[in-house]
C-alpha cells in the first residue's frame, strides 16, 4: 500500500508542477483543479495494475 501512496504523491507533485506552468500563470483555475485531480488518480490506477500483474506472476 506504499507504493500506491507514493504514486499518489508523485502524481499530486506532476500535477502541480504542471497545472501552474500551463493553467494558473494564465488564470486557467479550473484546468488546474481537473490536472490536480485526475493526474494523481490516473498513477495510482497504473500503480494498481502493475500490483495486480506482479500478484498473478507469483
Amino acid at each position: 500500500m506504499r507504493s500506491v501512496l507514493q504514486a499518489f504523491l508523485a502524481g499530486l507533485i506532476i500535477a502541480a508542477v504542471w497545472g501552474y506552468f500551463t493553467d494558473l500563470r494564465h488564470g486557467n483555475t479550473t484546468g488546474f483543479l481537473i490536472k490536480i485531480i485526475i493526474i494523481p488518480i490516473g498513477f495510482v490506477f497504473v500503480e494498481m495494475i502493475q500490483m495486480l500483474i506482479s500478484k498473478k506472476k507469483k
